[in-house]
């Protein structure tokens, strides 16, 4: 069967990893795609291929499977891929990772499954892979390789191996525009950046730790919290806040 969703009802997969269909995107891109369609042609002489190959034919598929591109003969970015090439801030790449990732309906069913549990192990992920959400035998071992690589290009996967696409989105909420809209401020983008469990960089941080971080005179000041904060450590911290509050101020 194809990527594209089987008329037998199987769910679609990819034929390659998320990474690697990023290049065929980033060639589209490259090739004026973010505005207007690029030939089957030229895309195909860009990435130095045979445009009418089976591995070409593959990329292609693959690419729009992950909802990198769309088109037939003429190929654009899809708007996801428009937020991760474009970005206006740095939650417009991250959603648009996670996206992809979610976009082939098998890597929404595992995502559905899985989130916020550890991953079994390889062989396993492969038969629920097959059995479970229909993907066909032969590409099921190279599905669940697939998945794991794509959700660790995503930043969906911690570093104890547990799937964290749920809590890496919420990890960067948008703007409320009930509570005054607009941009993100310094601090909040900063809060966002001090994810490195999810997305890399920065000093280390327990997972599903929530970090509030704010720039002051040449340093931060830090918050880390879990991501459920219970109401007893709530008060404990509340209080302690309270015994910073400069004296004269009310």
């Amino acid at each position: 069967m194809s990527a594209e969703q089987s008329r037998s009802g199987t769910a679609s997969y990819p034929y390659l990893s998320l990474p690697n269909c990023l290049e065929v995107a980033e060639a589209v891109k490259d090739l004026g795609g973010g505005r207007a369609e690029v030939s089957k042609s030229l895309l195909a002489q860009h990435l130095k291929s045979d445009e009418n190959s089976g591995v070409f034919s593959q990329r292609i598929t693959s690419a729009k499977c992950f909802g990198l591109i769309e088109g037939r003969q003429n190929f654009s970015l899809c708007e996801a891929s428009k937020r991760y090439f474009f970005p206006t801030d740095e939650k417009d790449k991250i959603e648009a990772r996670l996206s992809f990732l979610s976009s082939p309906t098998s890597y929404a069913e595992a995502i559905k499954r899985f989130d916020g549990s550890k991953l079994p192990p390889l062989p396993m992920l492969a038969n629920i892979f097959h059995r479970e959400i229909k993907v066909p035998e032969s590409w099921k071992d190279r599905t669940a390789s697939f998945f794991i690589k794509s959700a660790q290009w995503a930043g969906a996967i911690d570093e104890s191996g547990h799937l964290r696409f749920k809590a890496a989105m919420q990890a960067n909420p948008r703007p409320n525009p009930s509570q005054g809209g607009g941009r993100a401020t310094q601090s909040e983008q900063i809060a966002v950046k001090a994810r490195p469990t999810f997305y890399g960089g920065g000093e280390p941080h327990q997972a599903d730790a929530v970090v509030w971080s704010h720039p002051y005179q040449g340093m931060f000041v830090k918050v880390e919290t879990p991501a459920d904060i219970p109401l007893p450590l709530w008060e404990k911290l509340n209080s302690y806040v309270q015994v910073l509050k400069p004296a004269g101020n009310k």
